[in-house]
Protein backbone atom coordinates (compact mmCIF):
# COMPACT_ATOMS: atom_id res chain seq x y z
CA UNK A 1 0.00 0.00 0.00
CA UNK A 2 2.83 2.39 0.88
CA UNK A 3 4.45 1.69 -2.49
CA UNK A 4 1.23 2.64 -4.28
CA UNK A 5 1.03 5.87 -2.28
CA UNK A 6 4.65 6.70 -3.17
CA UNK A 7 4.00 6.05 -6.87
CA UNK A 8 0.84 8.17 -6.77
CA UNK A 9 2.71 10.99 -5.00
CA UNK A 10 5.46 10.84 -7.63
CA UNK A 11 2.88 11.24 -10.39
CA UNK A 12 0.76 13.79 -8.52
CA UNK A 13 2.90 15.64 -5.95
CA UNK A 14 0.84 16.32 -2.80
CA UNK A 15 0.37 19.79 -1.36
CA UNK A 16 2.48 20.83 1.61
CA UNK A 17 -0.65 21.08 3.75
CA UNK A 18 -1.71 17.63 2.61
CA UNK A 19 1.60 16.14 3.77
CA UNK A 20 1.24 17.83 7.17
CA UNK A 21 -2.24 16.39 7.63
CA UNK A 22 -1.09 12.91 6.58
CA UNK A 23 1.73 12.84 9.09
CA UNK A 24 -0.41 13.96 12.06
CA UNK A 25 -1.84 11.52 14.61
CA UNK A 26 -4.60 11.95 17.20
CA UNK A 27 -2.09 12.29 20.08
CA UNK A 28 -0.33 15.00 18.04
CA UNK A 29 -3.59 16.91 17.65
CA UNK A 30 -4.39 16.95 21.36
CA UNK A 31 -1.12 18.76 22.07
CA UNK A 32 -2.49 21.67 20.02
CA UNK A 33 -5.54 21.96 22.25
CA UNK A 34 -4.84 25.35 23.81
CA UNK A 35 -8.23 26.87 24.63
CA UNK A 36 -8.38 30.60 25.29
CA UNK A 37 -11.18 33.11 25.46
CA UNK A 38 -11.34 36.11 23.17
CA UNK A 39 -14.18 38.26 24.48
CA UNK A 40 -17.20 35.88 24.48
CA UNK A 41 -15.65 33.30 22.16
CA UNK A 42 -13.64 30.21 23.08
CA UNK A 43 -10.84 29.38 20.63
CA UNK A 44 -9.54 25.81 20.77
CA UNK A 45 -6.17 26.42 19.10
CA UNK A 46 -4.12 28.95 17.15
CA UNK A 47 -4.54 29.36 13.41
CA UNK A 48 -0.88 30.44 13.28
CA UNK A 49 0.16 26.85 14.01
CA UNK A 50 1.15 25.29 10.64
CA UNK A 51 -0.63 22.01 11.38
CA UNK A 52 -3.87 23.69 12.50
CA UNK A 53 -3.83 25.93 9.44
CA UNK A 54 -3.21 22.88 7.24
CA UNK A 55 -6.13 20.99 8.81
CA UNK A 56 -8.52 23.87 8.24
CA UNK A 57 -7.30 24.42 4.68
CA UNK A 58 -7.51 20.75 3.70
CA UNK A 59 -10.96 20.36 5.23
CA UNK A 60 -12.37 23.61 3.91
CA UNK A 61 -11.07 23.62 0.35
CA UNK A 62 -10.19 19.99 -0.42
CA UNK A 63 -12.72 17.98 1.60
CA UNK A 64 -10.08 15.93 3.43
CA UNK A 65 -11.73 13.30 5.62
CA UNK A 66 -8.48 12.95 7.60
CA UNK A 67 -8.38 16.68 8.33
CA UNK A 68 -11.99 16.83 9.48
CA UNK A 69 -11.47 13.86 11.79
CA UNK A 70 -8.44 15.56 13.38
CA UNK A 71 -10.43 18.77 13.85
CA UNK A 72 -13.18 16.71 15.46
CA UNK A 73 -10.57 15.39 17.90
CA UNK A 74 -9.88 18.96 19.04
CA UNK A 75 -13.57 19.56 19.60
CA UNK A 76 -14.00 16.26 21.44
CA UNK A 77 -11.30 17.33 23.88
CA UNK A 78 -13.49 20.29 24.81
CA UNK A 79 -16.74 18.32 24.89
CA UNK A 80 -15.20 15.80 27.29
CA UNK A 81 -15.09 18.55 29.92
CA UNK A 82 -18.80 19.38 29.61
CA UNK A 83 -21.33 17.94 32.07
CA UNK A 84 -24.58 19.21 30.52
CA UNK A 85 -26.44 18.32 27.35
CA UNK A 86 -24.95 20.17 24.39
CA UNK A 87 -26.52 21.38 21.15
CA UNK A 88 -23.86 22.04 18.52
CA UNK A 89 -24.84 24.59 15.87
CA UNK A 90 -22.59 24.96 12.81
CA UNK A 91 -22.28 28.43 11.31
CA UNK A 92 -24.37 28.12 8.12
CA UNK A 93 -23.08 28.91 4.66
CA UNK A 94 -25.13 30.79 2.12
CA UNK A 95 -26.90 28.60 -0.42
CA UNK A 96 -24.59 29.93 -3.13
CA UNK A 97 -21.36 29.14 -1.28
CA UNK A 98 -22.49 25.71 -0.09
CA UNK A 99 -23.53 24.85 -3.63
CA UNK A 100 -20.10 25.91 -4.93
CA UNK A 101 -18.18 24.01 -2.24
CA UNK A 102 -20.49 21.02 -2.04
CA UNK A 103 -20.57 20.93 1.77
CA UNK A 104 -20.41 23.04 4.91
CA UNK A 105 -16.87 22.63 6.28
CA UNK A 106 -18.08 22.97 9.88
CA UNK A 107 -20.97 20.53 9.54
CA UNK A 108 -18.73 17.75 8.20
CA UNK A 109 -16.42 18.18 11.22
CA UNK A 110 -19.37 17.84 13.60
CA UNK A 111 -20.55 14.76 11.71
CA UNK A 112 -17.10 13.23 12.33
CA UNK A 113 -17.55 13.39 16.11
CA UNK A 114 -17.98 10.13 17.98
CA UNK A 115 -21.69 9.79 18.87
CA UNK A 116 -22.72 10.72 22.42
CA UNK A 117 -26.13 10.71 24.05
CA UNK A 118 -25.55 14.19 25.46
CA UNK A 119 -24.54 15.74 22.12
CA UNK A 120 -27.03 16.94 19.50
CA UNK A 121 -26.07 18.50 16.15
CA UNK A 122 -28.68 20.89 14.79
CA UNK A 123 -28.04 22.26 11.31
CA UNK A 124 -31.47 23.93 11.02
CA UNK A 125 -31.56 26.10 14.13
CA UNK A 126 -29.46 28.86 12.58
CA UNK A 127 -29.92 29.94 8.97
CA UNK A 128 -28.08 32.40 6.76
CA UNK A 129 -30.55 34.87 5.30
CA UNK A 130 -28.31 36.24 2.56
CA UNK A 131 -25.03 35.67 0.78
CA UNK A 132 -22.09 37.63 2.21
CA UNK A 133 -18.57 38.46 1.10
CA UNK A 134 -15.86 36.22 2.58
CA UNK A 135 -14.70 37.74 5.88
CA UNK A 136 -11.00 37.25 5.10
CA UNK A 137 -11.31 39.53 2.07
CA UNK A 138 -12.62 42.48 4.09
CA UNK A 139 -11.03 45.16 6.21
CA UNK A 140 -11.47 44.75 9.95
CA UNK A 141 -14.03 47.54 10.29
CA UNK A 142 -16.16 46.03 7.50
CA UNK A 143 -16.44 42.50 8.95
CA UNK A 144 -19.20 43.23 11.46
CA UNK A 145 -21.13 45.27 8.89
CA UNK A 146 -20.82 42.38 6.46
CA UNK A 147 -22.53 39.97 8.87
CA UNK A 148 -25.22 42.32 10.19
CA UNK A 149 -28.58 40.71 9.51
CA UNK A 150 -26.98 37.74 7.77
CA UNK A 151 -28.32 35.12 10.21
CA UNK A 152 -31.77 34.20 11.46
CA UNK A 153 -32.69 31.82 14.28
CA UNK A 154 -35.69 29.50 14.51
CA UNK A 155 -37.07 30.48 17.97
CA UNK A 156 -39.65 27.69 18.24
CA UNK A 157 -36.99 25.13 17.42
CA UNK A 158 -34.65 26.61 20.04
CA UNK A 159 -37.39 26.52 22.71
CA UNK A 160 -37.95 22.82 22.03
CA UNK A 161 -34.63 22.09 23.77
CA UNK A 162 -34.73 21.87 27.55
CA UNK A 163 -31.78 22.35 29.93
CA UNK A 164 -29.21 22.48 27.14
CA UNK A 165 -26.11 24.49 26.40
CA UNK A 166 -25.99 25.86 22.86
CA UNK A 167 -22.56 26.10 21.23
CA UNK A 168 -22.16 27.82 17.86
CA UNK A 169 -19.20 26.37 15.95
CA UNK A 170 -17.06 28.02 13.28
CA UNK A 171 -13.66 27.05 11.91
CA UNK A 172 -11.78 30.38 11.95
CA UNK A 173 -12.20 33.43 14.15
CA UNK A 174 -11.02 36.75 12.71
CA UNK A 175 -10.07 39.18 15.49
CA UNK A 176 -8.81 42.73 15.70
CA UNK A 177 -11.82 44.74 16.85
CA UNK A 178 -10.14 45.65 20.15
CA UNK A 179 -6.94 46.77 18.46
CA UNK A 180 -8.99 48.81 16.02
CA UNK A 181 -10.85 50.45 18.90
CA UNK A 182 -7.52 51.34 20.49
CA UNK A 183 -6.33 52.79 17.17
CA UNK A 184 -9.51 54.86 16.93
CA UNK A 185 -9.06 56.15 20.48
CA UNK A 186 -5.45 57.12 19.83
CA UNK A 187 -6.59 59.15 16.82
CA UNK A 188 -9.19 60.94 18.95
CA UNK A 189 -6.65 61.86 21.64
CA UNK A 190 -3.59 62.63 19.55
CA UNK A 191 -4.87 63.52 16.08
CA UNK A 192 -7.97 65.55 16.91
CA UNK A 193 -7.76 69.29 17.69
CA UNK A 194 -8.00 70.05 21.41
CA UNK A 195 -11.67 70.56 22.39
CA UNK A 196 -14.12 70.14 25.28
CA UNK A 197 -14.41 66.38 24.70
CA UNK A 198 -10.68 65.83 25.28
CA UNK A 199 -11.18 64.06 28.65
CA UNK A 200 -13.72 61.73 27.03
CA UNK A 201 -11.15 60.85 24.38
CA UNK A 202 -8.62 60.12 27.13
CA UNK A 203 -11.14 57.83 28.90
CA UNK A 204 -11.77 55.96 25.63
CA UNK A 205 -8.04 55.53 25.12
CA UNK A 206 -7.57 54.23 28.65
CA UNK A 207 -10.36 51.67 28.34
CA UNK A 208 -9.18 50.46 24.94
CA UNK A 209 -5.54 50.25 26.06
CA UNK A 210 -6.40 48.34 29.26
CA UNK A 211 -8.56 45.88 27.30
CA UNK A 212 -5.81 45.25 24.76
CA UNK A 213 -3.24 44.87 27.56
CA UNK A 214 -5.43 42.32 29.36
CA UNK A 215 -5.82 40.28 26.18
CA UNK A 216 -2.09 40.45 25.50
CA UNK A 217 -1.23 39.26 29.01
CA UNK A 218 -3.67 36.35 28.69
CA UNK A 219 -1.73 35.14 25.62
CA UNK A 220 1.75 35.92 26.92
CA UNK A 221 2.13 32.56 28.66
CA UNK A 222 1.69 30.87 25.28
CA UNK A 223 3.88 33.22 23.26
CA UNK A 224 6.39 30.46 22.53
CA UNK A 225 3.60 28.40 20.95
CA UNK A 226 2.40 31.15 18.62
CA UNK A 227 4.05 31.34 15.23
CA UNK A 228 4.77 34.72 13.70
CA UNK A 229 6.51 35.84 10.56
CA UNK A 230 6.75 39.48 11.65
CA UNK A 231 10.31 40.59 12.50
CA UNK A 232 10.69 42.02 16.01
CA UNK A 233 11.88 45.39 14.69
CA UNK A 234 8.50 46.06 13.03
CA UNK A 235 6.40 46.36 16.23
CA UNK A 236 9.35 48.08 17.94
CA UNK A 237 9.43 50.71 15.19
CA UNK A 238 5.66 51.19 15.42
CA UNK A 239 5.80 51.73 19.20
CA UNK A 240 8.63 54.25 18.79
CA UNK A 241 6.54 56.23 16.29
CA UNK A 242 3.52 56.11 18.63
CA UNK A 243 5.63 57.23 21.60
CA UNK A 244 7.19 60.16 19.69
CA UNK A 245 3.78 61.33 18.49
CA UNK A 246 2.37 61.04 21.99
CA UNK A 247 5.22 63.10 23.44
CA UNK A 248 4.81 65.74 20.75
CA UNK A 249 1.11 66.20 21.47
CA UNK A 250 1.28 65.89 25.25
CA UNK A 251 4.03 68.50 25.36
CA UNK A 252 1.43 70.96 24.05
CA UNK A 253 -1.64 69.69 25.86
CA UNK A 254 -0.44 69.01 29.44
CA UNK A 255 0.88 72.55 30.18
CA UNK A 256 -2.53 73.98 29.23
CA UNK A 257 -4.61 71.62 31.38
CA UNK A 258 -4.03 73.21 34.86
CA UNK A 259 -5.22 76.63 33.63
CA UNK A 260 -7.98 75.33 31.38
CA UNK A 261 -6.63 77.34 28.50
CA UNK A 262 -6.42 76.23 24.89
CA UNK A 263 -2.90 75.25 23.79
CA UNK A 264 -1.47 77.92 21.50
CA UNK A 265 -0.30 75.27 19.05
CA UNK A 266 -3.92 74.20 18.43
CA UNK A 267 -5.19 77.68 17.58
CA UNK A 268 -5.44 78.14 13.84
Amino acid sequence: MKILVQIFDALFPPRATQLLVRSATSPDITTYYLPRRIQNTLCLSSYQEPLIKALITENKFYGSTIARRHLATLLETLLATQTTSIVLIPIPLSTKRERERGYNQVTVVLESLHPRETITIDTNLLKRSRHTTAQTSLKREDRLKNLTGAFVCEPERALSYKDCTFIIIDDVLTTGATAYLLYNSVLFVFATPFNQAFLLYVAMLGLAASTLLAMTLSLWSRVDQLASDVPRWVPAYMWVVVALNAIAWLARVIPAMPTGSIPLATIA
